[in-house]
């Protein structure tokens, strides 16, 4: 089973008069996709979308348990992304 998201334009109200209207970078939507697909891509609509639907707290939560059973290198990260 492929778990999809959809990467279509998405609005968010961020008070009685504001709405927060995400966009991906290109300025295009590929509707419903793999995920692992719009991850690749860095689909912003699709991440919103799925972060809305699983909530922060979830995605946090993951992303900490994700990056702590994962084997290290040995070396740390330069803030360019490269071991230092």
């Amino acid at each position: 089973m492929v778990s999809t998201v959809d990467d279509s334009p998405i609005e968010f109200s961020r008070n009685e008069t504001e709405m927060w209207k995400p966009k991906n970078y290109d300025g295009t939507f590929l509707g419903p996709i793999p995920l692992i697909e719009a991850l690749a891509k860095s689909r912003n609509l699709a991440t919103v979308r799925l972060l809305n639907e699983i909530g922060v707290d979830t995605a946090i939560r993951m992303a900490r348990t994700s990056a702590s059973s994962r084997p290290s290198s040995g070396t740390s990260p330069s803030p360019s992304g490269r071991p230092a």
